[in-house]
């Protein structure tokens, strides 16, 4: 067992590639484009925080380019020369970008995103899954546990010091012209694929535990869901966007769960008919 374990560890770097092109879950942030475009009733989740946001990331910007440019424009220079100036207006452009982010995930954008993949699991037939969710919330739990429930569920990035070293880390590969960018979706490619299912799990009563066991069987389908979605929500100006027509996506992607899911129930009901029917015929 530890034997087959560190082998499938060590063939990671040339299995997974191949099991995220035979997933193709990448395809869902693109899906979730289209489904979200082409349905208005759900940009209202959208528009809800759209001013917020643009105050946010004006100010985001601004105070960036005022107080970070000037000695990131001066080390560009040094190391590149008059075109260190372009090159640290666009560094700082990403930098600025994924700071904005970064704040709007912790305060602005947990409430109408997890609204969104509800709202589109209803739309889908899902209802079911939805209310037996916030039932489950509501009714299952004592008053302290759902105070210990409030406690985990706090963001582990409002922590300021964890907060300040990650966003210090996602400067500094951006620092790194092109090549930092991509790192860092690469990076990032696991978080956001599971982070686009969290509110999939809570509807569904998963532990952490069992979120750690599906997400581990499944690593190459939230790796490769994530690099997309990470590379969309990393676009200046219109990641906004993008993070919700990734949380479409990944209710598009749950659906797609559910659905093979309710397959698998029916299938030996089916069995159980069929052998009934035959038992009568003869």
């Amino acid at each position: 067992m530890q034997v087959t374990r560190y082998v499938r560890k060590a063939a990671d770097p040339i299995l997974i590639p191949f099991m995220i092109g035979r997933s193709a879950t990448y395809m869902y942030p693109l899906q979730g484009i289209q489904y979200f475009a082409t349905r208005p009733i759900l940009w209202a989740y959208l528009f809800t925080i759209l001013v917020p946001e643009i105050v946010l990331t004006a100010v985001v910007y601004t105070l960036f380019y005022i107080f970070l440019y000037p000695p990131q424009a001066t080390m560009a220079i040094f190391f590149n020369g008059p075109s260190g100036m372009i090159t640290a207006a666009i560094a700082l452009l990403h930098e600025s970008a994924v700071a904005a982010h970064l704040i709007s995930n912790m305060f602005l954008l947990p409430t109408p995103l997890r609204l969104l993949f509800d709202a589109v699991l209803s739309r889908e037939g899902f209802d079911d899954l939805v209310l037996k969710g916030k039932l489950r919330r509501t009714v299952n739990l004592t008053p302290v546990q759902k105070v210990k429930r409030s406690i985990k569920q706090t963001p582990k990035s409002i922590v300021f010091p964890l907060w300040f070293v990650q966003c210090i880390v996602r400067i500094c590969l951006h620092f790194i012209p092109f090549v930092g960018p991509v790192i860092l979706i690469l990076i990032d490619g696991p978080k956001h694929g599971k982070k686009a299912h969290q509110r999939y799990f809570e509807l569904k009563g998963m532990d952490e535990k069992a979120v750690k066991s599906w997400v581990s069987d499944r690593r190459a389908q939230y790796m490769g869901f994530g690099i997309v979605a990470g590379a969309l929500e990393s676009v200046p100006f219109v990641g906004l966007v993008f993070s919700f027509t990734n949380t479409v996506a990944g209710a598009l992607w749950a659906i797609t769960v559910e659905r093979r899911i309710q397959q698998q129930a029916i299938k030996p009901k089916r069995r159980l008919i069929q052998r009934i029917g035959d038992a009568v015929l003869t």
